[in-house]
């Protein structure tokens, strides 16, 4: 309706209706994808009960769910494999998601 009255040619109509779709459809994509990426997270959460327990302390994200395991570190950024949590840079970000420290919790000792 409002495409027929603002739209004042067949032309204009048929251009904003096209992107009227295009847009609906983007909509639809990002909500599928986002909703596989909620259940990728799901799975992820319930295989680390799964995982056995490492020998020094994990936090995970709580955003994204990606662990940090001490034992491990986190080459990819410069941390090296044994560098406890405690001792990691302020500025130091999350590998998945980029956000801080403060967004990581305990999950293991």
């Amino acid at each position: 309706m409002a495409v027929q009255r603002f739209a004042t040619t067949a032309d204009r109509q048929e251009r904003v209706t096209k992107r009227v779709w295009d847009a609906f459809e983007l909509e639809q994509k990002g909500r599928l994808a986002f909703e596989r990426r909620l259940r990728e997270k799901a799975i992820a959460r319930d295989s680390i009960a799964a995982l056995p327990s490492s020998d020094k302390p994990q936090w995970i994200c709580q955003v994204c769910g990606w662990i940090y395991d001490e034992t491990v570190g986190d080459p990819d950024s410069g941390i090296a494999p044994g560098t406890r949590f405690e001792d990691i840079p302020d500025d130091w970000m999350c590998p998945e998601c980029l956000v801080t420290k403060d967004d990581f919790v305990l999950l293991s000792v």
